[in-house]
C-alpha cells in the first residue's frame, strides 16, 4: 500500500513554510518532535526520502524547505542524515 504523499505531514509543513504560515524554525522543530516521528512509518519514510530527491533534482525553492524537514524527522527518528 502506497502512502499520499500529498497527506504527508512533512509536506503539509513544507506548505506552511512556502506560504509564510509558518516559520522554517518553528517546523523544524515540529518535525523532529517525538510526537511528530511517531505518525511516521518506515514506508513512508522511503517514500519522503525518494520525493527529497524528486525535489532536488527539480531545484525548486521547496527542496531546500521539505529537505531540511525531512532531515530533521529523520535524525529525530535515529535514521541518521542522508546525503543527497
Amino acid at each position: 500500500m502506497r502512502t499520499d504523499l500529498r497527506d504527508n505531514p512533512l509536506l503539509l509543513l513544507t506548505k506552511e513554510v512556502l506560504e509564510g504560515r509558518r516559520s522554517l524554525e518553528d517546523a523544524l522543530e515540529e518535525a523532529g518532535s517525538e510526537e511528530f516521528v511517531k505518525r511516521f512509518e518506515e514506508e513512508q519514510c522511503k517514500e519522503v526520502r525518494a520525493f527529497a530527491r524528486y525535489l532536488s533534482d527539480k531545484n525548486s525553492a521547496a527542496a531546500e524547505v521539505f529537505w531540511r524537514l525531512a532531515v530533521a524527522w529523520s535524525e529525530a527518528a535515529g535514521l541518521g542524515r542522508k546525503k543527497r
